[in-house]
């Protein structure tokens, strides 16, 4: 019995191997036989801001890794660029501009499928999915009306890397009837442009695209653009435009035109010329001591306004004065004057450490202090009580709450019936306030000079 057993074993571990030995030769056939199925390409995306190209594909049948290949995309000779595991879908390749890719020339890209076991590759789409290698996208950064009301400001970030390396200008366009229009160009080094072409009383859109004038391609850029409103609207308080200006003597000075169809002239050239400044300003050089009436024309509409050119203490004293009346001519409420004055020196002054009175008058430029002594002379003509004073220790409930106060700030004391006021002059500030000793009476602000809002 237990010969049996041995026997019966014997016999079935012979026919194991014989049934091993036959089903070998068919399986070693089927795993060379094996070919990976093809390869269907999802995008392909150069990023000019990272350096990378991004690669995505979609998977595929017996597989066990995909090899990427690039060209350029006239044709040529596939060159393997990496390998990726069969769990991959999709890799980045990095490159340099310049170097191995060229900006502004085309390139396209494949991926195969592999199986290492057969080692078979799959069929792969023979013309590759095409990409380009682009100038760098600028970021738009700001956009504002500049200070002379003559022209809009446009601001830019270079790029991601902090500096344009794939071109040399950089182009800027204004929307005009839905198409963008370009309308100027600058050195890929400069980041702002000034547009003193602008259209008045209109939204204005801009945006801004890097060029390569070697390979003349130009980069992607921002569609929605950035927007000014210039559209006349009734601010919460208005100082409006003075019939009369003092000009201090040997001083150029440039005004925005609201109609770029209005014509300025001189009565009186000797004291004052008018010079064209771009479509939408003029230029009014104060030659000598003296008045001269300017006239403007649109049409068979005339206006005109006075203008004085005075110099030394006689030019403080005449503007600080022409500015109270002006003040006085606008309202009669005392507390809305006040706030006028201040709305002046924080929204068309720029910050400066000028502190020279008849500087800071004709050239609109100073800081808290010295902004601050030329609007206690303007308050003083006004009839108020007023004096300049530290206001670093004062109890920060008084004034607004998004209010940034320096090291060594100063604001105006002004009396008026009895009542004490607070309010500033801190140029560039875009924060008109009115407070007591306790609290914010009234505060306004304009961030982005479409008119100011009141905000407490």
């Amino acid at each position: 019995m237990e010969n049996m057993k041995k026997k019966l074993t014997a016999f079935l571990a012979v026919i194991c191997c014989i049934l091993a030995c036959l089903a070998l030769p068919g399986t070693v056939k089927a795993a060379t036989s094996v070919k990976p199925g093809t390869v269907k390409m999802v995008s392909v995306e150069a990023d000019e801001c990272s350096n990378t190209i991004r690669i995505i594909w979609n998977k595929t049948t017996n597989a066990t890794s995909y090899v990427v290949y690039l060209r350029e995309a006239s044709g040529g000779k596939w060159q393997k660029a990496g390998s990726m595991k069969s769990s991959e879908r999709g890799c980045q390749i990095t490159y340099q501009p310049g170097v191995n890719f060229q900006v502004g020339k085309e390139y396209a890209c494949t991926v195969k499928a592999y199986n290492k076991n057969s080692k078979k590759y799959g069929n792969y789409d023979k013309k590759g999915v095409k990409f380009t290698i682009l100038p760098e996208t600028v970021k738009i950064s700001g956009i504002s009306m500049d200070k002379e009301k003559t022209g809009v400001k446009i601001a830019w970030k270079k790029s991601d890397r902090s500096e344009i390396t794939r071109g040399n200008y950089c182009h800027i366009y204004r929307k005009q009837n839905g198409k963008w229009k370009k309308i100027g160009s600058v050195k890929s080094s400069v980041t702002t442009y000034t547009d003193t072409e602008f259209e008045p009383g209109k939204v204005n859109t801009y945006t801004v695209r890097t060029y390569n004038s070697k390979t003349k391609t130009r980069g992607n850029y921002d569609k929605n653009g950035i927007s000014i409103d210039l559209q006349k609207k009734t601010p919460a308080i208005v100082y409006n435009n003075p019939s009369r200006l003092v000009l201090l003597k040997g001083k150029t000075t440039t005004y925005y035109k609201s109609n770029s169809s209005v014509k300025w002239y001189s009565g009186n050239k000797k004291v004052v010329q008018v010079t064209a400044s771009g479509k939408n300003a003029y230029k009014l050089k104060a030659v000598k001591e003296g008045t001269a009436v300017i006239t403007m024309k649109v049409g068979n509409q005339v206006q005109t306004f006075t203008v004085i050119v005075a110099s030394g203490n006689d030019y403080i004293n005449k503007w600080v004065q022409n500015m109270a009346r002006d003040i006085r001519m606008t309202t009669s409420n005392k507390e809305t004057q006040l706030l006028l004055v201040s709305r002046y020196f924080v929204g068309d002054f720029s910050y400066a450490n000028v502190y020279d009175m008849k500087t800071v008058i004709a050239s609109q430029k100073g800081n808290c202090y010295s902004a601050g002594q030329v609007m206690v002379k303007v308050y003083q003509a006004l009839g108020f009580k007023a004096k300049l004073r530290s206001a670093i220790h004062d109890n920060p409930k008084r004034y607004p709450q998004n209010m940034i106060m320096g090291s060594d700030h100063y604001n105006v004391e002004v009396v008026v019936n009895g009542s004490t006021y607070y309010l500033d002059a801190s140029p560039e500030a875009h924060l008109v306030y009115l407070s007591s000793k306790t609290e914010v009476l009234e505060a306004y602000t304009d961030l982005m000079g479409n008119g100011w809002t009141r905000i407490q």
